[in-house]
Formats: C-alpha cells, structure tokens, sequence
C-alpha cells in the first residue's frame, strides 16, 4: 500500500526546515514502524497564503499494517524526537492519499 502525504506548512523557512532536517529523520524512525519513505519532495513556489507543500510518499505491507504503523510512530518517542525543536503550529493540514499502484 502507497500512500502520498502532503503537508501545507507554513513560510518557505519552516517548510524547508520540515523538509531537510525533520523527514531526514522520519525517514530512519519510520523503518522501525515498517513504513518505507519512497521519495520526499518540497514544491518551488509558494500558493496564495505563502504556504508550502512537502510531499511524502511512503509505502507499507497492506492499508490496515500502514494505518496502525503510523499511528503507533505518532505516539512515540522516536516521534516526539524527530520533530524537536519544530514549530508544529506552522504545519498548517495534512493530507493523506492511499495509492494503488499499477505493475507494469
């Protein structure tokens, strides 16, 4: 199961910060949820509120094991790690879209 999630942060500052330093360590504390992080990406151009959007797109065995493997990293304290020192009011939505992948 795929899924891209998308987050509306708040000033390129903060969006690049989330980007370079925060999902750097997403992407080794997801491991231990098993959730692999695929790609993660940070749009050039801010929309109309000078917000910016970082894209993730992550993977997981099936729906349900990706559904309680995040919510397990939420409450952790690899999580609470990860986001220190982040202003977690400058995240501003979160969006989440599970994906069917097509093999060719």
């Amino acid at each position: 199961m795929y899924q891209l999630r998308i987050y509306t942060i708040e000033s390129k500052k903060n969006a690049q910060e989330y980007f370079d330093v925060h999902w750097t360590k997403h992407i080794v504390s997801l491991k231990k949820f098993n959730i692999e992080v695929c790609d993660v990406y940070m749009e050039d151009e801010p929309d109309s509120k000078n917000c910016y959007r970082v894209i993730a797109l992550v993977m997981a065995e099936n729906k349900a094991s990706l559904l309680s493997s995040n919510e397990e990293y939420m409450r952790s304290q690899a999580f609470e790690e990860d986001m220190q020192g982040f202003d977690m009011s400058a995240i501003k939505n979160v969006e989440a879209i599970n994906l069917n992948r097509k093999h060719f």
